[in-house]
């Protein structure tokens, strides 16, 4: 799976055919904290609203469901395969602004405001999923607005929003998370890791790792010494060959 990407799109598969209730959309923004305003559209089927005062956003209505969203990679945040297919449309969200941004305040400040201006925009419709980015791992509705809150309140994307998440799942009920985009944010391996399937503690230590990487992409811990969440837990950490067969090796720690 290749890296993100753009973080300048984002698209967001529905139940229903129409643009947004722009009302909704506005109500949201303001709750989220985002300061939105609707702009007139020069073409019939788009909307485009103006972001923090500065970067315009322009949705667009596509009368037909993502090509493959039922067969995508998926992540420990996706909808089962059945449920996806029940799409009947989608948006595209789109942002040439957003460059002067991003070259302004990094890659990640562009996605976290893509990202809340996203889950907007999902108020005004029945949204199912959502992805930012080119991204393969949609993140279903209310889970795409729970970590829009985050970003919102932190001012900054949690992990799901900066590099894609996948999960497979492993022998005796447990689960393996693999990064893909590292290399988006200055890292030279991707991060694996090895949990119960239903750990949701594991999971969310695993996300700060993943943001602590990101915000230190220089930290190398040594293959062989070990980590943990607490002062007493050590994890022992392995390198090895990226599973895919391509891209940045893999940083792997398995937790009990």
């Amino acid at each position: 799976m290749d890296s993100i990407g753009s973080p300048f799109l984002a698209f967001v598969a529905t139940r229903d055919t129409d643009l947004p209730d722009t009302d909704l959309v506005l109500v949201a923004a303001e709750d989220l904290g985002l300061e939105m305003a609707l702009e007139p559209a020069t073409e019939p089927g788009r909307q485009i609203y103006l972001v923090e005062g500065e970067e315009r956003v322009q949705v667009v209505a596509m009368r037909a469901p993502i090509p493959d969203l039922a067969t995508r990679p998926r992540g420990p945040t996706s909808l089962p395969p059945a449920v996806l297919t029940t799409a009947r449309s989608h948006l595209v969200l789109s942002s040439v602004d957003l460059l002067a941004y991003q070259e302004q305040a990094g890659l990640r400040a562009a996605r976290t405001l893509m990202s809340v201006a996203t889950a907007a925009v999902m108020a005004g419709c029945d949204p199912i999923a959502a992805v930012v980015g080119t991204s393969q791992v949609f993140h279903r509705a209310d889970v795409f607005r729970s970590l829009a809150e985050i970003a919102a309140r932190d001012a900054t994307a949690p992990a799901p929003f900066l590099v894609d998440i996948t999960s497979e799942a492993e022998r005796r009920g447990r689960i393996s998370l693999l990064t893909h985009g590292m290399a988006d944010y200055g890292g030279v391996e991707e991060i694996a890791m090895t949990c119960g399937a239903d750990d949701t503690d594991a999971l969310a230590w695993f996300y700060s790792l993943v943001e602590y990487f990101i915000d230190h992409p220089s930290t190398a811990i040594p293959t062989g010494d070990t980590i943990g969440r607490d002062g007493e837990e050590e994890l022992l950490v392995r390198r090895e060959p990226n599973p895919s067969g391509r891209g940045l090796p893999v940083f792997r720690l398995d937790l009990p």
